[in-house]
């Protein structure tokens, strides 16, 4: 399949890159002629498969395992990141769950959520932001429906989408006078690992087009609000729920 999108001389940093929404990313990216620079945590065996996989694009993949978990670590990998290169676009992926009802989440669960899924946003956007301000780029972060109406059992997880999606609009304010756009997505269902507890018969019921989304379709909202085909976009939430909310 042909990209109907135009990344050439461009370069993305996409975390959580080797699996689900952030693999389909990498992927689309590279196929429209892009370079990327992905994270993974531990899977490198999906990362190197995804390298290999991108070679038949005319962009290119690389992996980096990173520890979220880790704020030196994860600042390690920034600086050699910056140091070597210009990112015109930010895709924040990276996320986890550890869900649990609120009197049964144990306090680890909370905050290696808020570690992974919003600390290191903030400390990735703000070290990347410089470089996306001289390229003009973009940013996209991955949010989710829990973050707009709240989930059972997912305290911790909706807490750092809603967070984000705050986080969005705020940074929005504050790029856009330079040129940089910042915009969020809140999936819905998606068919990664994730989602994999979740009861088919259950998002039946609950979605309006009576199916989970792949993760290919996310990953084209996700190249739309990179693009200049959202050049008007900013501070946004663009939510691809298949219609719950």
């Amino acid at each position: 399949m042909s990209s109907i999108w135009h990344f050439q001389n461009k370069t993305a940093l996409v975390t959580g890159g080797s699996n689900g929404i952030g693999r389909e990313t990498v992927k689309s990216i590279a196929e429209a002629g892009g370079k990327v620079i992905f994270t993974y945590n531990k899977d490198s065996t999906a990362a190197k498969s995804l390298e290999a996989e991108c070679e038949k694009y005319t962009g290119s993949a690389t992996g980096y395992q990173v520890d979220f978990l880790s704020s030196e670590e994860l600042q390690h990998f920034l600086d050699s990141i910056i140091k070597h290169q210009e990112v015109d676009y930010l895709i924040n992926n990276a996320g986890i769950i550890a869900d649990s009802p609120l009197y049964f989440m144990k306090d680890e669960d909370w905050s290696n959520v808020m570690q992974i899924n919003l600390t290191s946003l903030f400390i990735i956007t703000k070290n990347v932001l410089p470089s996306i301000v001289r390229q003009q780029g973009a940013i996209v972060n991955i949010s989710s429906i829990s973050g707009l109406t709240g989930t059972r059992g997912q305290s911790n997880y909706a807490a750092t989408k809603a967070g984000i999606i705050g986080f969005t609009k705020s940074i929005a304010r504050e790029a856009g006078p330079l040129g940089v756009r910042v915009n969020a997505l809140a999936p819905g269902y998606v068919e990664t690992d994730m989602i994999k507890q979740v009861n088919p018969k259950e998002i039946k019921k609950s979605v309006a087009l009576r199916r989970m989304a792949n993760a290919t379709e996310l990953a084209q909202c996700i190249l739309f609000l990179l693009s200049d085909a959202s050049s008007y976009v900013t501070g946004s939430v663009l939510v691809a729920d298949g219609g719950i909310i």
